[in-house]
């Protein structure tokens, strides 16, 4: 697991061995025989990775799926997040086949994603919620509005008591938010 891991966060970060090798002041050779199995490197070494990576050990040691504590705390909203890309995606007609091809991903590692298995990173994340027109903070289970034009309109509406001394029934609220999302939808055309 460990091999696997370490190549792929080196293939995730975009370097080469030589490139990590040098920033970490370690041999090419040392480090190539980490990634190919041939060598295990002393403990010392394993925390310079997870830190260079930005990762625990027990994720590079294949002891955790967690990346890091940051990424823990995401997992605790995690649920929202998956039922919310799963959901938007069928409401855009899409298959998760579709959907990987747009993000230039396999199928099985988009399905992951839905599954809870991985998270996205924030440069996926972001081309998630801008794909959906929706915020991150949406995606992460943060808010409950869509994107900052529908709080806008929500918090209008609701500060909005009455029209021409009438006052302004949950139904009317609903029909003007209604109306204006259509609107603004629109005109983003």
């Amino acid at each position: 697991m460990f091999t696997e891991r370490l190549k792929a966060l080196r293939k995730e970060a975009g370097l080469t061995q030589k490139e990590i090798a040098t920033s970490l002041k370690i041999g090419q050779n040392s480090y190539s025989n980490w990634e190919n199995g041939k060598r295990e490197p002393i403990f010392p070494t394993v925390e310079q990775l997870a830190r260079f990576f930005n990762v625990s050990t027990d994720y590079l040691l294949g002891l955790s799926d967690v990346k890091n504590a940051e990424q823990e705390n995401e997992l605790s909203k995690q649920p929202i997040f998956t039922e919310r890309l799963k959901t938007l995606r069928k409401e855009a007609g899409l298959t998760q086949k579709d959907m990987a091809e747009k993000f230039s991903t396999s199928q099985p590692s988009y399905q992951q994603w839905e599954s809870g298995k991985r998270t996205p990173n924030s440069d996926s994340l972001d081309k998630l919620a801008n794909f959906f027109n929706v915020s991150t903070d949406y995606l992460l289970g943060n808010t409950d509005y869509k994107n900052s034009l529908e709080q806008d309109i929500e918090e209008a509406i609701q500060r909005s008591v009455a029209y021409d001394g009438k006052p302004i029934t949950d139904n009317d609220k609903k029909i003007i938010t209604d109306f204006l999302k259509d609107y603004f939808a629109k005109k983003g055309d």
